[in-house]
């Protein structure tokens, strides 16, 4: 069950928008988005901007968690949120973004 991923500890590999890895916690998990939230352990600080959160949906419909769980590398889209911009309600949506703090990535666990 992909829940018993929460609270577990990630590793957010470089990628085209950080320039090193980062770690975070997997604060909440959506099986039928494919995505989940995860709060870094350091904000980062973007466009004056401190992002504390990154929601990571998986990249292909076929794709799954179960490559984290088997502790083995998962790619992702990422994308890089405000604490502002989080929405309790719906932590996995990201309709409102047009553009900037996003990249694809790959996750393993720590």
């Amino acid at each position: 069950m992909t829940k018993s991923l929460i609270n577990s500890e990630v590793i957010i590999y470089e990628n085209d928008f950080i320039d090193r890895n980062a770690v975070a916690t997997i604060i909440s998990v959506a099986e039928d988005y494919k995505a989940m939230l995860l709060k870094l352990h350091e904000p980062l600080v973007w466009n004056k901007k401190h992002l504390n959160y990154v929601v990571a949906k998986t990249r292909l419909v076929n794709d799954s968690f179960e490559p984290l769980k088997l502790k083995q590398t998962m790619g992702c889209g990422a994308t890089w949120l405000s604490e502002e911009k989080l929405n309790p309600q719906e932590p996995f949506d990201t309709s409102w973004w047009r553009g900037g703090a996003a990249a694809i990535t790959s996750l393993k666990l720590l």
